[in-house]
């Protein structure tokens, strides 16, 4: 009985350990969000892609996390609460009247400038997003060019999805493999953030955006 209770133990530290290393290996995904996940093209009719629904909704049954790198101005405040709180107001403000609402729900997060000088392009974003991921995949999924050279620069996966009618988004499968074929040098990454931040840039990042759940970085993507 003793050696069958053995085994049993041992059995069980072998799944729940082949059950961390897939989770670890599942790469966290960041979008854009205008003209990516929402179209912004018109500003009184911004309302969700359906490309963009059906990959969201494939992510999550898929078990991979799904994020947001957005631009939000000064303009809309000067603290990281102020810019959430106006951010989630401006999207019902410009929202399409009868359309599928914006849910925030479909994000683990949402990390976003402390300062419009530190605005994607600039590598700050990215920066700060891939320290908390590491040394899991990354991969940002953009339509401007730019952008996705910045994150390939880092070592960042990265894919541009068009500038069409419809974001053209990779298949799950796809983006695992974008993911896995570049991986950021986490060590790299950790010291420019690190140096970043005693510099005094602390960027905003908004843990589970439904819940108001916001920490100034160094935060935990979860």
């Amino acid at each position: 009985m003793k050696k069958v209770l053995e085994i049993f133990i041992t059995f069980s530290a072998i799944l729940r350990f082949e059950a961390s290393a897939q989770q670890l290996e599942k790469p966290a995904v960041f979008f854009d969000l205008g003209n990516v996940i929402v179209n912004t093209s018109n500003w009184k009719d911004v309302h969700y892609f359906e490309s963009a629904l059906q990959i969201l909704s494939e992510l999550e049954h898929a078990g991979i996390s799904s994020n947001l790198i957005a631009n939000i101005p000064d303009s809309f405040g000067s603290s990281c609460e102020a810019k959430f709180e106006r951010l989630k107001g401006f999207m019902e403000e410009v929202w399409r009247p009868g359309a599928q609402p914006f849910d925030w729900n479909q994000f683990d997060s949402v990390y976003v400038p402390p300062s419009d000088d530190l605005s994607k392009p600039h590598p700050y974003l990215f920066v700060g997003a891939a320290s908390h991921i590491c040394p899991r995949p990354m991969l940002f999924l953009g339509e401007d060019l730019e952008e996705v050279r910045t994150a390939e620069e880092l070592g960042i996966g990265a894919f541009p999805v068009g500038t069409g009618p419809q974001p053209m988004f990779p298949s799950v499968a796809e983006i695992q493999n974008l993911a896995r074929t570049m991986q950021a040098d986490c060590d790299f990454i950790r010291i420019w953030h690190q140096i970043q931040v005693a510099i005094g840039f602390h960027g905003c990042l908004m843990k589970s955006p439904a819940a108001h759940a916001i920490e100034r970085s160094p935060g935990i993507l979860r």
